[in-house]
């Protein structure tokens, strides 16, 4: 009897210790290919809107990946079904007052996208970055997010 439950306690050792071991490979994993990411972002003025285009380089990690824009609300405001790339970029909403947008990125994304915005006031030159995130799902310890860094 005392040799099946030492041999149960040994299974569910080897076990736990699988799944934490496979929980710090992922989450190492997923960093690295967001700290591979490099941003590119180019603003281009047409009349009363700004283009912003979004170039990435790097690998999407295969977890949920979210772009985050941040722009000035004082002076910016986004304009309704203006980004490209719909099949593959999923916009999810504005936090912050308005000041970020953020966009579900799929596995398929090609690296390039482009959001417009209205100028609310001419001769402005509004602060204007961005960055990736992603949610580490794991199986014993918390799940984490992580991030780049911020891309102007």
């Amino acid at each position: 009897m005392k040799k099946l439950i030492w041999s149960a306690f040994v299974i569910l050792a080897l076990a736990l210790g699988g799944l934490l071991a496979l929980d710090i490979l992922q989450l190492k994993r997923a960093t690295a290919l967001l700290d591979q990411i490099q941003i590119s972002i180019t603003k281009i003025e047409k009349g009363d809107e700004i283009e912003i285009g979004i170039q990435m380089a790097g690998e999407i990690p295969e977890y949920p990946v979210t772009l985050t824009i941040f722009t000035d609300n004082r002076y910016l405001e986004l304009v309704p079904k203006s980004w490209s790339d719909e099949e593959v970029v999923t916009y999810i909403g504005q936090t912050a007052g308005g000041a970020e947008t953020k966009f579900a990125i799929s596995q398929q994304f090609d690296g390039e996208m482009s959001v417009r915005y209205v100028k609310k006031e001419k001769g402005t030159a509004p602060l204007i970055y961005a960055y990736f995130e992603s949610e580490v799902k794991r199986f014993i310890l918390e799940d984490a997010i992580i991030r780049t860094g911020n891309f102007e």
